[in-house]
C-alpha cells in the first residue's frame, strides 16, 4: 500500500484495502482517502452494507486516469448510492480517538481545512511494487523506478528469470497479474502468449 504521510495504517481503525476487509462491523461513519478503483470499490460496498461513506480525493475528478465522461457518469452513480465526495482536498494527518479517527483535510490548493470524524478510514491512494527479500540485486536483476525490468516476453535483463504482476508496474490488480501469469507461462513453453 502506498503510505500517505501522516496517517499511520493500523488496520484497525485507519485500515488499508486488506484491512477494509477483514472490519468485524459495518461502520457507522468511512471516509475513503483516493478515489481510485479500489477505494470506489470498497467505499461503495460498505455503502450498500449500511455504512455513510465520504470520499477525499486531491484530484478534481474521481477514477484518475480514466476517460472523464465515464467519470462524471461513474460519481452521478455513487452519489445516487449515497456516497458523499471532496474533491480537490487533502488529508494532512489522522489521529486515532476512543471512538474512530479525527482526519484534518485541506482544499488542495490551499485554505482553511476541517476535521471531520469517523470510526474508520480507509486509505487507498495506491500501490507500490513490494520487491524486498527477492535477491534481485544480488542476482543482477535490473530496476526502474521500483519496479522490476522486462521486455516484452516478461523476461528480466537476466536469462531466465520471469516477472509478472504488480513488480513490473501498469495496472495493480490481481486479474492482470493472473493473465501475465498465463502469457508468461506459455512464452516459457515456447508458444504464442499475450495478455
Amino acid at each position: 500500500v502506498a503510505p500517505l504521510p501522516g496517517v499511520k495504517i493500523d488496520e484497525k481503525k485507519i485500515v488499508s484495502s486488506t484491512g477494509a476487509l477483514a472490519l468485524g462491523r459495518v461502520p457507522k461513519k468511512m471516509v475513503v482517502v483516493g478515489a481510485g478503483v479500489i477505494g470506489l470499490e470498497l467505499g461503495s460496498v460498505w455503502r450498500r452494507l449500511g455504512a455513510s461513506v465520504t470520499v477525499v480525493e486531491f484530484l478534481g475528478a474521481i477514477l484518475p486516469g480514466m476517460d472523464g465522461d465515464i467519470c462524471k457518469q461513474m460519481q452521478r452513480i455513487l452519489a445516487k448510492q449515497g456516497l458523499e465526495f471532496k474533491l480537490s482536498s487533502k488529508v494532512a494527518g489522522a489521529k486515532t480517538t476512543k471512538d474512530g479517527v479525527s482526519l484534518s483535510v485541506e482544499p488542495a490548493a490551499g485554505g482553511d481545512g476541517q476535521t471531520i470524524a469517523a470510526d474508520v478510514v480507509l486509505v487507498a491512494i495506491g500501490r507500490r511494487p513490494y520487491t524486498g527479500g527477492l535477491g534481485l540485486e544480488g542476482a543482477g536483476v535490473k530496476m526502474e523506478r521500483g519496479f522490476i525490468a522486462v521486455d516484452k516476453d516478461f523476461q528480466t535483463n537476466v536469462p531466465g528469470i520471469f516477472a509478472i504482476g504488480d513488480v513490473i508496474g501498469g495496472a495493480m490488480l490481481a486479474h492482470k497479474a493472473e493473465e501475465e501469469g498465463i502469457a508468461c507461462t506459455e512464452i516459457m513453453a515456447g508458444q504464442a502468449g499475450h495478455v
